[in-house]
């Protein structure tokens, strides 16, 4: 359980590595504040995919991936919602985030 969440870490960590470096090159003349959001959403999307199939032997370690998840992607639906309607005119920040889903966090 404990090493599953350090690979979701470690796999968390070589993205946000991975995106700082080629940040310039892969957003080029995006708003700082758009490619903020990027990196925020990558790492939340990155966790999510971290999630355990549900097995009752394994429901601490599901409990402990969900709290990360929760944590690390708080407010992402509310920033994503901020984000298109700060730049609803420009289709170069639209056609970047487009593929993002608009409700991922759980009530």
């Amino acid at each position: 359980m404990i090493m599953c969440i350090k690979r979701a870490l470690v796999s968390l960590a070589l993205l946000v590595t991975f995106q700082s470096g080629c940040a310039n090159e892969a957003v080029d003349n995006i708003p700082d504040d758009v490619v903020s959001f990027i990196k925020k959403r990558e790492a939340c999307e990155t966790l999510r995919g971290e999630i355990p199939d549900s097995n009752p032997e394994n429901s601490k370690e599901i409990d402990e991936v969900v709290s990360q998840v929760n944590s690390k992607c708080k407010g992402a639906d509310m920033d994503l919602a901020r984000i298109k309607a700060k730049y609803a005119g420009d289709e170069r920040v639209l056609n970047r985030i487009s593929g993002y889903e608009e409700h991922i966090e759980s009530n």
